[in-house]
């Protein structure tokens, strides 16, 4: 009911823009009223989010006033412009047969996600990691201040798609909303890229091809139920790229899209780190495209636009400047270390030979050697430290039942194709300006456009190569520009000479995602994988490991019974048995704080003594542990399975000299050391 209201909400603000267009600057689509209203719901997330936090109120009352007031608010302004909300849409031309299969296939591909992200609970890797868990200490503490953790990505990392998670799992009192989440911000980015598509003249079938090429990315499949944050990164990117393009072709800025483009731009920096490498060129090209076409109203929209991309950001980057003296935070040695042409060239080499991986290992066998001999070429060693994260080897697999690696040939070859194919129709009309020739066929918009939209998808991927070492499983990090390189897709498949392949290219691209839907080793629609029909909600959180879950179940069991009053969790493999224990020990009257036991990471804030602490998953813990602040030893109570029970050193009890467990889990304690 509560989160009703928030789904209430959103839909008034999309009619209140609707009715409100004529002020506001919006046309008659409902795609662009959902941006707009996108954009202005996302300020208010992050602003009661902060405005509460900082007053320790991030609790259910004051939130669900908020989304009450808001409601009503919106409610009122519909009552006074009823009228021409009635007005609002224009109705739509008929859809011809090859629309109607597009819509079809469209709406298959996303109901499927759809039905994955209701039935699967949240039980990707980093998901269970450190974005739930970082929501359950901002529950329990009702803020969103930096807390001691033994792994700095629950503090560090831009927070506003666990912003929205707080909200969901506060007003429902359950996680399973993260993955309807992600789910939701899939469908916000088709919306975003088709309109894209549209400002740059693409035909409604273009826009259709642009949407379902975006839909059928594996790994954003995978993401459209496993409650991660790229999507959202993807929406706000597209969302952004469309300000860009009415930026460059306004005579006069209207004040209310200097608002959306500014709270696009901010918050697709406040979403995920490659969000702001993702926004340079589309940064450089709208303050470039204001300060030389210089359009009426343009300074105070570049000044509002700066304010406003800024201004959400603010208290992340101070929390973060606070507690580690920078406004990033902590980054885990995954920037380059090495900057040079060639190290650029191997970075952008490596990341797209990795989406040509096929079922065919020989193929793939062929697309390895090739990276080798490029880097052969360049004087460069494919697995050098300096420019990949921790030396992995390179190696061309494909694997679209893992959601963490699966690539995407087909779009990979259809998106290459469509590039090339657009900058020699460029290239080529060009020409014929200069040599007097007749103009070739244009496309439908300003050549200037298409240029701005290939800056800011190519543009956005090499600056990612250049500043990122190369990881096994960027894939998922690409999928915000393989998203908006649909409109490119879509632009190719309409051309009159090319409409032959367009049947063949759909169905490779829907091809594409079916064993993603159907083999997926963490939830599946089919027999093959992690069936979500067959499996209990619990059962797909632990992966079907049946003993781990009734250990877990178990040990949180023995624990309640204790009745205590704090419980510190170590968790030094990293396991993603950790957040199942965190939340299961909250459920039930007066749960017990929960915390770390190596707080070494965020601000040195007091906490209450730990009366019990649980190692998850350690295969040989020590038996005597001393907490590195207040020195105080504890002992094995008791071990069930892979889980670990240590109790407080009764009085009397001579600890051994040596009872100090190191911290070696990812991201805690020290970054890892820099190769030089």
């Amino acid at each position: 009911m509560a989160v009703g209201l928030c789904a209430l909400v959103f839909a008034l603000a999309v009619g209140g823009v609707a009715a409100w267009r004529d002020h506001l600057g919006v046309g008659h689509s409902l795609r662009e009223s959902v941006v707009v209203a996108a954009a202005l719901v996302g300020g208010f997330v992050v602003a009661i989010t902060e405005g509460l936090g900082a007053v320790g109120e991030l609790h259910f009352v004051p939130i669900i006033g908020c989304w009450l007031g808001a409601a009503l608010a919106l409610a009122a302004l519909l009552v006074v412009k009823h009228r021409e909300l009635a007005e609002c849409w224009k109705p739509m031309a008929r859809f011809e047969w090859s629309e109607r299969v597009l819509i079809a296939l469209f709406g298959a591909v996303v109901g499927a996600a759809g039905l994955l992200a209701v039935l699967c609970p949240p039980n990707n890797f980093d998901v269970v990691l450190y974005h739930l868990p970082r929501q359950l200490q901002w529950l329990q503490q009702g803020s969103v201040a930096h807390f001691p953790t033994q792994d700095y990505r629950l503090t560090v990392n831009p927070p506003f798609a666990e912003f929205v998670g707080l909200h969901l799992m506060l007003l429902s009192g359950t996680d399973r909303l993260a993955t309807i989440e992600s789910w939701s911000a899939m469908v916000l980015t088709l919306a975003a890229v088709s309109l894209v598509g549209r400002e740059l003249g693409l035909s409604r079938k273009g826009q259709l091809l642009t949407a379902l090429f975006a839909a059928t990315v594996p790994i954003g499949f995978h993401e459209a139920a496993n409650g991660k944050n790229d999507w959202l990164v993807g929406f706000w990117l597209a969302a952004t790229t469309y300000w860009g393009l009415k930026v460059w072709k306004s005579e006069r800025i209207p004040f209310a899209q200097s608002i959306c483009a500014g709270l696009s731009l901010g918050l697709l920096v406040l979403t995920k780190g490659t969000g702001g490498v993702y926004a340079v060129p589309l940064v450089l090209l709208g303050g470039l495209g204001l300060a030389v076409r210089r359009p009426r109203g343009w300074m105070p929209a570049l000044l509002t636009v700066a304010t406003l991309a800024v201004l959400p950001n603010v208290g992340h980057w101070s929390r973060n400047f606070i507690a580690y003296g920078s406004v990033n935070g902590k980054t885990f040695g995954l920037d380059n270390e090495r900057h040079s042409p060639a190290v650029w060239t191997s970075g952008l080499v490596r990341n797209l030979g990795m989406h040509l991986a096929s079922p065919r290992g020989a193929w793939n066998r062929k697309v390895d050697k090739y990276v080798h001999r490029v880097h052969d070429w360049l004087g460069l060693d494919v697995e050098d430290p300096q420019t990949t994260w921790l030396g992995i080897p390179f190696k061309v697999e494909y694997h679209p039942q893992q959601e963490d690696f699966a690539t995407a040939p087909v779009h990979a070859v259809l998106l290459l194709a469509a590039i090339l194919a657009l900058i020699l129709h460029l290239l080529a009309r060009r020409a014929s300006e200069w040599s007097g020739l007749p103009s070739l066929a244009r496309p439908a918009n300003e050549k200037r456009s298409w240029l701005i939209y290939l800056l800011a998808t190519c543009g956005g991927l090499v600056l990612f190569c250049v500043v990122f070492k190369w990881q096994p499983w960027h894939p998922r990090l690409h999928l915000p520009c393989l998203a908006l390189g649909g409109v490119a897709f879509g632009w190719l498949a309409t051309q009159t000479r090319m409409r032959w392949l367009t049947p063949l290219a759909v169905a490779g691209l829907v091809l594409s995602v079916v064993p993603v839907a159907t083999r997926s080793e963490a939830r599946s629609l089919g027999p093959d994988g992690l069936n979500v029909f067959t499996t209990d909600p619990d059962r797909l959180r632990f992966f079907n490991r049946d003993t781990l879950l009734n250990d877990a179940r178990e040990v949180v069991m023995r624990v309640k019974a204790k009745r205590p009053l704090a419980v510190d969790l170590i968790n030094q493999e990293p396991s993603p048995w950790e957040y199942p224990i965190a939340l299961w020990l909250r459920e039930g009257a007066d749960p017990p704080r929960i915390g770390y036991f190596y707080p070494v990471a965020g601000l040195p804030t007091a906490q209450p003594l730990a009366d019990m602490v649980i190692d998850v998953a350690s295969e040989h813990p020590p038996e005597w542990i001393r907490h590195p602040q207040t020195r105080i030893v504890y002992r094995i109570a008791e071990r069930v399975g892979r889980f670990t029970i240590y109790s407080p050193l009764l009085a009397g009890v001579d600890p051994p000299t040596e009872c100090d467990q190191p911290v070696s889990r990812f991201g805690i304690g020290t970054e890892p050391p820099a190769s030089r």
